[in-house]
């Protein structure tokens, strides 16, 4: 997947978008065989047994989900086997989507600060213990933590409009229930018959609406990666800098100045020693010479 790096939240949710071209059918399908079991669960299994079972599912589905668009936006052809790769082992899987659910609950549609902070933080743990293979819980958590961070506010930036369209369908489901169970006191037959095309008009909408939103999920993955490479190679430039700035004078103490050659000194000549001139013998005065 190449790296087109967005300016704000609704740019990444057209490049997500753009990214489906051509293969939202695919992408529409795999999202209905993944959520739809979930969801016809959630509904049919009474005394909130199939909201839990729901829950504890959701780790593993959502794994496979993430390996099948991330190969469908990657230009790959996945099977839809691929959706339920990780029953076998998906106990890693198991524990994150349940947590990753408390955490969404608590920061996202109820806006408790802790809840916020937490999802912010771990929010994306199942895309990265799929890309890295993680198998230990810990492991996942920290480097998850480690991504996100300086990361948040970007990824609040598109989720928060997705969330809104999730809260206007729950809204549309809630209001829908109501209205059945009004009809059902009057004319049980049809109550059911509505209820039925609602139901399928909300895997419907919601298969729809989720395969963008995890378009844009998957987009935002791949920009955290990019950008975490970047820090990476520049945090390995300076710390290179660094390094031979102080191992600099450490090579410079090390090495010996050689003493300066002097030339020598020529010997001094010594002066010829001075000759005494011999004085002429003094004449001896003869009796000629009075």
């Amino acid at each position: 997947m190449t790296n087109v790096v967005s300016k704000n939240g609704m740019d990444l949710i057209k490049i997500s978008a753009g990214k489906l071209k051509g293969k939202f059918g695919k992408a529409f399908v795999g999202t209905l065989v993944a959520f739809a079991p979930l969801l016809i669960l959630t509904i049919a299994v009474p005394y909130y047994i199939g909201l839990a079972l729901s829950v504890l599912l959701f780790g593993v589905v959502q794994t496979g989900y993430i390996r099948f668009m991330r190969s469908l936006m990657n230009g790959e052809n996945p099977s839809l086997k691929v959706l339920y790769s990780e029953f076998k082992t998906g106990w890693l899987e198991t524990f994150l989507g349940t947590a990753m659910i408390i955490m969404f609950l608590l920061g996202g549609i109820l806006f408790i600060v802790p809840g916020i902070v937490l999802y912010g933080f771990f929010g994306m743990s199942l895309f990265v213990a799929e890309k890295e293979k993680c198998s230990d819980f810990s492991a996942a958590l920290k480097s998850t933590k480690e991504k996100m961070n300086k990361n948040i506010v970007s990824m609040y930036a598109y989720k928060l409009f997705f969330w809104i369209l999730y809260l206007v369908l729950i809204a549309g489901v809630l209001l829908g229930y109501i209205g059945v169970v009004a009809l059902a006191k009057s004319n049980l037959i049809l109550a059911i018959l509505v209820a039925v095309v609602g139901v399928l008009v909300l895997i419907i909408l919601y298969s729809i609406l989720n395969a963008y939103y995890h378009a844009a999920n998957e987009t935002f993955f791949q920009e955290v990666l990019y950008y975490n490479d970047q820090n990476k190679n520049e945090n390995q430039e300076i710390k290179v800098v660094e390094e031979a700035k102080v191992e600099a004078p450490k090579a410079e103490a090390k090495v010996e100045v050689p003493a300066e050659k002097v030339a020598p000194k020529a010997p001094a000549k010594k002066a010829p020693a001075k000759t005494a001139t011999p004085k002429a013998p003094a004449k001896k005065t003869t009796k000629e010479d009075k």
